[in-house]
């Protein structure tokens, strides 16, 4: 092959990944249209994002019903704030096959939410495992400590808890803590902000849909 077909056959292949990438906007990494400040995200491992709402989250019957009402709220928040992006079914009282062992749950086909005191066996596992924690998500499960099992969780708290660790499953990192967000590591009072859905904007596709929190001139979509 000669030279000059070489030049012309990479140009059609480079003008054919043009178009695609222009009619298959899902193609091209979403970061590149949001603005993300440098020194914004903090790494950590998460997975990508979800492929595909809604989702059914199942919760085990460590939950009462009071609880997974406030699994409810953290889900509506989501959903508020997406602008419905955001689907998820929450399906309370569900049986898990075998007892929680975090190789199975962390590959399982469906999404578990886990609720253990801070003295139990597999609390104590998973502390040596991930260190201290209150929330975890790794893979599809997301565990839940009750630090203090003679007080039992509150509710506010197992709710903003619960918001941050749905982030970590949506495959958003931490955000770093001079920019205010559900996302930091203290997860700001539960407080989903612009730096949030900035984030989230990143590796969903957003522009279609009007997302409250990104209605102002300083944020560039």
């Amino acid at each position: 092959m000669t030279g000059a077909m070489l030049k012309v056959l990479s140009f059609f292949v480079y003008t054919l990944l043009i178009i695609i990438s222009l009619s298959c906007p899902s193609c091209v990494q979403n970061k590149n249209i949001y603005n993300l400040p440098d020194d914004m995200v903090i790494v950590t491992d998460v997975d990508g994002p979800i492929k595909l709402f809604p989702v059914n989250y199942y919760v085990t019957n460590q939950f009462t019903k009071q609880q997974v009402k406030a699994l409810r709220e953290s889900t509506n928040y989501w959903e508020k704030e997406s602008n419905g992006i955001v689907k998820i079914n929450i399906v309370p009282e569900w049986k898990e096959p075998v007892p929680f062992d975090h190789d199975y749950y962390r590959y399982y086909s469906k999404k578990t939410v886990w609720l253990f005191d801070s003295n139990t066996k597999t609390a104590k596992e998973l502390y040596n495992k991930f260190e201290s924690f209150i929330g975890l998500s790794y893979g599809n499960y997301i565990v839940i400590i009750n630090v203090d099992p003679s007080i039992g969780i509150d509710d506010m708290k197992l709710t903003i808890v619960f918001s941050h660790e749905l982030g970590h499953q949506f495959g958003m990192e931490h955000i770093n803590c001079k920019y205010e967000a559900l996302m930091n590591n203290d997860c700001n009072y539960g407080n989903i902000t612009k730096w949030d859905m900035l984030l989230f904007c990143s590796l969903y596709d957003c522009k279609n849909k009007v997302i409250p929190l990104l209605q102002n001139p300083n944020i560039t979509l």
